[in-house]
Order: structure tokens, then sequence, then C-alpha cells
């Protein structure tokens, strides 16, 4: 591959591990503000490698507080933190700044995004899983925040949270600047951070600028007692809000280009394509039935359940047929310049989509000695789910260009 090309590659690497980071780090922040007083248990340690002269005793009291959801949570997320710790560690020295140049940091990049491959996908599915028992979890956290001195969570939290964020970053190899940066940012909005689960990790920005709009309503309502030193501070967050979401924005814009992408080359793979040229719109698994409609009867044929897969030129079902001992699939390939209507029909509790369509259209036409007619019905668990791919699939139908 030519030099160019593996650096571009390189680059998307880069910013793939990075938008994975950014969650990690986020998360890490959020763990933090919970569940400080397990640091010992967790052997989470400060920048200098020394575990924090305010958590020395032993907290397996508090740690069975926390519950199961928790517990397995943390367990990903150390392993992650404990896989990227042995290839830093092993690294060579970085510069004055705490940067890494040349070809240690190409490596250094490329064995973080295995790291990340691996962990953040089993991280995910446990953070769902403490999110759709919130109320549980949360009742369980405030138990263990109380338990906690309020000199503690203020002063203690605070630096610890900050210093986990920073050396999340410089795992990755972020510059020192930005590292001091995020970590600043994330620091400042801790008791917002507090309450996230209740939305998502991924409304971390919008929180940090509630935290700051509210620091500066207390501070106009206080403007006789404010200094210069409380101005700095709220437009310094501003700046590292404005920073925070912008790189968030980009990464997280390639990330989703780069696994649409790979989503593409499975697709081309499954399908037994030599190309994909159209774009991705949706896929979702359905139960389908085809029928042949001749001027005086219509042949339906068995339901079979598949995988409708839907491209901005192709409709493609990709059923699932037991055949004897082993499950064979069997592809169903629909231009969408032969689909002739789309229709949603409602029965019982269950959506209907009928897609009739010309199987004929791209034959020759002299060889087309009568126009068929084939109706292929994609059966939905709900009528929602039947409106929308009724949508999608009349919106890819009428974006269709001429030559398409």
């Amino acid at each position: 591959m030519p030099r160019d090309g593996v650096l571009e590659e390189m680059q998307v690497y880069d910013e793939f591990a990075l938008s994975e980071m950014l969650y990690v780090a986020c998360l890490e922040t959020l763990l933090s503000a919970y569940i400080v007083p397990l640091s010992n248990t967790l052997c989470l340690t400060t920048s200098e490698g020394n575990l924090s002269s305010s958590h020395c005793e032993d907290h397996s009291d508090l740690l069975r507080t926390f519950g199961d959801d928790v517990l397995q949570l943390l367990s990903c997320h150390r392993a992650i933190i404990n896989g990227l710790r042995i290839f830093t560690e092993g690294s060579g020295e970085s510069d004055s700044n705490g940067n890494f140049e040349g070809h240690e940091r190409s490596y250094f990049a490329n064995r973080t995004t295995r790291v990340l491959r691996r962990g953040v996908p089993a991280m995910r599915a446990a953070y769902q899983r403490y999110v759709m028992n919130f109320n549980e979890n949360a009742r369980r956290a405030l138990l263990a925040k109380a338990s906690v001195p309020k000199d503690v969570w203020r002063s203690s939290y605070g630096a610890l949270a900050q210093d986990i964020l920073t050396n999340s970053l410089l795992h990755l190899g972020v510059e020192k600047r930005n590292r001091t940066r995020f970590s600043e940012g994330c620091n400042l909005s801790l008791e917002a951070l507090s309450v996230l689960p209740m939305q998502h990790i991924a409304r971390y920005p919008l929180y940090m600028d509630e935290c700051i709009q509210i620091q500066r309503h207390v501070a106009s309502v206080n403007s006789s007692n404010i200094n210069d030193d409380d101005a700095a501070r709220i437009a310094k967050a501003e700046e590292t809000l404005a920073a925070l979401i912008d790189i968030c924005s980009t990464v997280n814009a390639t990330r989703a280009s780069v696994i649409e992408f790979q989503r593409m080359v499975e697709l081309q793979k499954s399908l037994e394509l030599t190309e994909i040229s159209s774009k991705l719109l949706s896929e979702g698994d359905v139960v389908v039935s085809f029928e042949l409609q001749e001027e005086k009867t219509k042949l339906r044929g068995r339901c079979s359940h598949g995988r409708l897969i839907l491209l901005s030129d192709t409709l493609f079902v990709q059923l699932h047929e037991k055949k004897r001992a082993r499950c064979e699939k069997r592809l169903e390939r629909i231009p969408l310049k032969s689909i002739m209507s789309v229709r949603c029909s409602n029965q019982a509790s269950e959506g209907a989509v009928y897609i009739t369509y010309n199987p004929d259209v791209e034959r020759r036409k002299w060889r087309v000695k009568k126009q068929r007619k084939k109706c292929v019905v994609l059966f939905l668990p709900n009528e929602t789910e039947a409106l929308i791919w009724a949508s999608d699939i009349t919106r890819a139908v009428s974006d269709l260009t001429p030559e398409e």
C-alpha cells in the first residue's frame, strides 16, 4: 500500500479509537462520581501510581451495596484499562510534553484500537443493563453516596475523576494540551454527570452545557460579587465545551462512516456480490411470503423468516430456509426500478407491507411474452414498523435517478 494510503488508514483508526476512548473516558468519570470509595478494592491509582490517601480503608461492604450491574460494568471497564496499561507501560519514552511520535504512535494506536474493539462492546452491553435497571441502581448509588463524608465527595471525587480522565486520554496518545482541556471540563460538570445515566452517556455535552448556563445565571444574579476568576472560569468552560462538541461530532461522523463501510463489506460477502456501489438505507428481520399474481389467480407461497436489506437501488430479501439437517439461505433480488406499488395493511395486532413488482424489468423486451406481477408480503410485529418500512421503500423508489 502506498505511504499516503497507510497514513490515511491510520488516521481513520486513530479517529475510531478516539471516539471510543471518549466514550470510555466519560463513562469513567461517571463511575468515579458514584464509585470512588471503591478505589482501594478496584486498584484505581492516581497519575503518580499511588493510591489516594483518602481511600485506604476496606470498602467490601460498600462494594456489595452497588449490586451486580455495577460490578459487571466495572469488570468490563477495568479490562479495557488494564489492556491499555500493558501497552503504555511497555512503550518507549514520550517527549517533554507527554506526546508520542513516529512509528511508536502508529503502533500504539493500532494496539489501542484492538483493545477497544474487544472491550468496548462488552462494556456498552453492561452499561445498557445498568440503564435498564436505573431506578434500582440509582437508589443503591445514593445509598452509597450518603455513607461518604461530604468533603471527600467534593474534593477527592473531583480530583480522582479528573485524574482518571487525563490518564484515559494519555493512554490514547492525545496531546497534553487537549488532555488538560478535556479533563478540566469534565471535572467542572461532575455534579451534572452524577445524574447522566437517566438519559444516556451520549448526552454528556448537553449536561455540561446546562451546568455552564446555571453557573452563568448565578453569576448574572450575583453580578456585584463576581470576580475576574469566576468570569474566566466560565469562559474557559464554554471554550472547553465547544472543543468537546466539535471533536465528538467529527470523530463520531468518521466512526459512522467506518462502521457503514465495514457493514457494506459484510453485506457484499453475505450477498455474494462482487461489489456494492449503492448506499445502505436500512435492514431488519421480517417474515416474508411471495405471491405470483396472474390475471385470474393469485398463487401465494409459504411464509419464511428472512432479513430485508434496503440499498439505494436494490431491495434484497435473504430467506432462511430449513432443508433437511442444515439451514440454507436463499436470496431474492428486487431492483427498486421494478417496484410498481407499495402499500401498508393491518392484520390483527400485526402490520404487513405489500410490494408489487415486475420480475422481468431487467430482461430483454423481446424475450418477455406477457408482463407478470409478483408481490412480496412483509409481516412485521406491529403497525408502526410496517409504516416505517413502507415509507423507507417508497422514498428510496422516488429518489431513484432516471439512469437507475
